[in-house]
């Protein structure tokens, strides 16, 4: 709300009424959507996370979001091959638990975007070899591709992905370095 304040003040000490009433109007719009739990200003990246939020409500007992980023502010085709992919996974881990949690951090300040998924998940379920975590899922060489994905992005941002276990949660942290070319565009 605070940013949102900040928002009219601006329009208000500029004299700019029908902007004002433009952007109430929106903040009530947002507000009579229900399945919209994310509203960053970035509609691919908005679209993708609203549609996992939902899909994690649908099936898990326990879902935290929160993501701080500045509007226009990411690739969006490169980050929702990110967040795609480590989401999907989270949700389908924590799915198979009787605990069901899924627990989401996003965060961009100073051009580190920083993205850390925890969540709930079977230690039979999952196996870790020299290479690192690797899929148990019964079909191996069809499995696997959406953390080499997600990897393959991170490294294109020179960044870095750790995965580990934390008592009975699971946890991916990737720290991606966004140039000022993708902060601008």
């Amino acid at each position: 709300m605070k940013h949102h304040l900040n928002e009219i003040k601006l329009l208000a000490m500029q004299n700019q009424t029908s902007a004002i009433l433009e952007y109430v109007e929106s903040m009530e719009a947002f507000m009579q959507n229900p399945d919209e739990f994310i509203s960053s200003g970035n509609m691919e990246v908005d679209c993708l996370m609203n549609y996992m939020i939902q899909r994690a409500r649908n099936v898990l007992r326990s879902v935290q979001v929160k993501i701080q980023i500045p509007e226009g502010a990411l690739h969006s085709f490169d980050i929702n091959i990110v967040l795609g992919n480590l989401l999907e996974n989270a949700i389908e881990a924590a799915e198979h638990t009787e605990e069901k949690i899924l627990d989401v951090l996003i965060q961009l300040k100073k051009g580190i975007l920083t993205i850390e998924i925890k969540n709930s998940f079977s230690k039979t379920k999952l196996s870790q070899n020299q290479a690192g975590w690797s899929t148990t899922k019964e079909n191996r060489k069809d499995h696997g591709f959406g953390l080499r994905s997600a990897g393959k992005i991170i490294k294109k941002y020179h960044g870095t992905m750790k995965l580990y276990s934390e008592g009975e949660l699971f946890c991916v942290k990737a720290i991606l370095y966004m140039s000022e070319i993708e902060l601008s565009s």
